[in-house]
């Protein structure tokens, strides 16, 4: 399934190429693709219990805490983005008025933090990650750090993308090769199918449905993570697991 995976801020960037964001489809694909990553981010704090094996009671007690140090992890987040957050960005700014590396490594340094900080607590590191993401992006330095870090973002991407296609076997995929071609048919074609129902039942147009429909038929990256982090937690087969 490797082939449909389109991570979502590609989907964005080719929003932004073709002046789509401000169309209706455009601002129903990124709000959809927000939505998602928040559904995500809360599948990553909850993997851990369902993995667990402690029983029914034990299950709920660990649940109650997990969504207790969630509670105050988002909290204390929220407490930093409208007061130290804005004034640590000003400083950097002011510290690299002659170069950017500064501002680059205490942009990364700080989601790198905030990303062990979630891991720390038992959450995870992406649900840290995507925070932390969010926290600078309500910020008014938010499009001079996306600036910043776009090369950093891309180098990531890229080694994202390479890692993934170094796990794929051609001896398998050749053997497989219909049944993958078949899945990825499958899931682009169902996928669409759904996201212009569910869009479509919201009250808009068939055709804006059936376009944000094709934009989301992909699948993100994060599915990828979810499937690793739940083998991991046995939740799934290892096989399962598998990129391809």
């Amino acid at each position: 399934l490797t082939a449909t995976s389109l991570q979502p801020w590609q989907v964005s960037k080719f929003l932004v190429e073709k002046g789509s964001t401000n169309a209706l489809h455009g601002q129903v694909t990124i709000g959809t693709l927000i939505l998602q990553d928040c559904a995500v981010g809360l599948l990553f704090a909850l993997i851990p219990v369902l993995g667990g094996s402690s029983g029914i009671f034990g299950g709920m007690m660990s649940m109650g805490r997990l969504l207790l140090v969630l509670s105050i992890f988002i909290t204390v987040a929220y407490m930093m983005t409208w007061s130290f957050i804005p004034r640590f960005l000003k400083l950097m700014i002011q510290l690299s008025s002659q170069t950017n590396e500064l501002y680059q490594l205490a942009a990364v340094a700080f989601c790198l933090l905030l990303a062990w900080c979630s891991d720390y607590l038992g959450l995870s590191l992406e649900l840290g990650s995507f925070l932390a993401g969010v926290m600078i992006s309500t910020t008014d330095f938010a499009h001079h750090t996306l600036e910043q870090v776009e090369a950093i973002r891309n180098l990531f991407a890229a080694l994202f993308l390479a890692s993934i296609g170094m796990l794929i076997h051609f001896k398998f995929l050749w053997n497989h090769v219909d049944i993958l071609l078949a899945a990825v048919i499958l899931v682009i074609i169902v996928k669409s199918i759904v996201i212009t129902a569910v869009i479509k039942s919201f009250g808009y147009s068939i055709r804006t449905a059936f376009i944000v429909g094709l934009s989301l038929a992909q699948i993100g990256e994060f599915a990828f993570v979810l499937l690793s982090r739940a083998s991991h937690h046995h939740l799934i087969g290892v096989n399962y697991s598998h990129p391809i």
